[in-house]
């Protein structure tokens, strides 16, 4: 087994296409490649792991013609010089307002303000760290959070209550510098930024909640005007199962196009980030995007640890099966500079890959342009980092979020919260995903 462990894990799934020993031969080859790879290479593998990357294989062996080499893709040929109306490429406010200000969305907000001063019942979540003795969860977890609960009080909970969100000493440190508030102005704003000594008030006067079996609220006082639900606090787990439960209960794709409209509708970049988002994607306009979740994510099991090599083959599949349509540009985020160093060494042979910091020092976009990468593997370590830094690091993720939902393509995993964040900016039917989003894991995390 000693030449299994020197050889790559991209040139082992080759070696399977190349045996002539008819469609059976091939995919026993496969499998059993897969099985030594995983049981001699992969770390933290497990039974998913054996299941989903033979999943993968055995897909491209059915519906792959060949192999998955370069020389086989058709990628999308250099931009033409625009001759007609039709062929002028749009900027980037209309791809924008396309997709993030649509009628829809221009809609539910005028629809929320007009009714919110109708009602004084709240319905509040609230993200913090250092108020608890967690170390808090990813940004992704954060914000999908805010999302679910803000689903509840929009839909769930009779009668209708107005959404809050308190920020208070959050690790991502402040709301307010990634997104607007579309009800700033209004009597019942959505967004409250407050010190730890100041919320202590709101969180006296309002109720912790749970969901019963028929999906209605459950507070602990019959004075129920105001209810609340902190993120990672005691009993959050039961109340995250209660939550992903009522969401199942719904018909298939009803959630996710809900709350697709809600993210889109809350999720308004700040002008200066979406002033970052213009210049790069301005600078990309056709990319595929890849996310590649480690850290303390895949440490404790929750994600599997994939290869990387399955994350290029992922995106040499897309770019396979739809042909002339993919582009050799690729953006790649991550939460380990390794990792992504892996990744762009693994993938140069097809793709010529880029990411954020490369994005702003190209186009001298301050303060990311001057500064190192923020570097973590954990929660805690990036807990522990200067507020500037943090905050920085979060407009990074955000801007690379939304460049993803932009892009042609997304590589990543529906067991990660920013994939399936992406999913709802990119989408607001669930049926369409599988058009340019490919998950190496299981697709009924989508619905998480």
């Amino acid at each position: 087994m000693r030449w299994l462990r020197k050889t790559s894990f991209a040139n082992l799934v080759e070696k399977s296409w190349n045996v002539r020993a008819g469609t059976l031969g091939r995919l026993a080859v496969t499998v059993l490649v897969a099985f030594l790879t995983i049981y001699h290479g992969v770390q933290f593998a497990g039974y998913d792991t054996l299941l989903l990357i033979v999943k993968a294989l055995l897909f491209d062996a059915w519906h792959v013609s060949g192999t998955l080499r370069c020389s086989r893709i058709v990628f999308r040929g250099a931009p033409r010089r625009p001759v007609t109306a039709s062929d002028v490429p749009v900027d980037f406010l209309t791809v924008w307002n396309r997709k993030f200000n649509s009628p829809a969305v221009v809609d539910f907000r005028e629809d929320y303000l007009r009714n919110c001063q109708r009602t004084t019942r709240t319905l509040s979540a609230v993200v913090s760290s250092n108020r608890l003795t967690s170390p808090g969860l990813g940004l992704g977890s954060n914000i999908n959070f805010v999302l679910n609960l803000f689903l509840l009080a929009k839909d769930a909970v009779a009668p209708r209550r107005n959404f809050q969100l308190y920020v208070v000493d959050w690790n991502y440190v402040s709301w307010s510098e990634l997104f607007q508030d579309f009800t700033a102005k209004s009597p019942c704003s959505i967004i409250h930024t407050m010190d730890p000594n100041a919320f202590q008030s709101v969180n006296q006067s309002a109720q912790t909640f749970d969901l019963d079996s028929a999906w209605q609220v459950r507070a602990e006082s019959a004075n129920d005007d105001h209810l609340l639900r902190e993120l990672n606090s005691d009993g959050y787990w039961n109340f995250y199962q209660q939550l992903t439960a009522y969401e199942a209960s719904l018909p298939n794709g009803v959630t996710f196009r809900k709350k697709s409209l809600l993210a889109r509708s809350l999720l308004d970049l700040q002008p200066r980030l979406k002033d970052v988002l213009g210049q790069i994607w301005s600078n990309l306009v056709k990319e595929g995007a890849v996310h590649i979740r480690r850290g303390d994510k895949t440490v404790t099991g929750e994600s599997i640890n994939f290869p990387i090599s399955l994350y290029v083959r992922a995106l040499r599949r897309l770019c396979h099966t739809n042909p002339g349509r993919c582009s050799r540009i690729v953006y790649v985020f991550c939460d380990d500079a390794e990792v992504c160093a892996d990744f762009v060494n693994q993938a140069k042979e097809c793709f010529h890959v880029t990411d954020f910091r490369q994005q702003v020092k190209l186009k001298a976009i301050l303060p990311w342009s001057e500064r190192s990468p923020v570097e973590f593997r954990h929660q805690n370590q990036f807990n522990s980092l200067p507020a500037e830094e943090r905050l920085e690091s979060a407009q990074e993720m955000i801007v690379s979020i939304y460049l993803a939902a932009l892009s042609d393509f997304f590589v990543c995993t529906y067991s990660s919260n920013v994939c399936r964040l992406v999913a709802l900016l990119k989408h607001d039917n669930i049926a369409d995903l599988d058009k340019d989003i490919l998950s190496l894991d299981w697709s009924n995390w989508i619905m998480v």
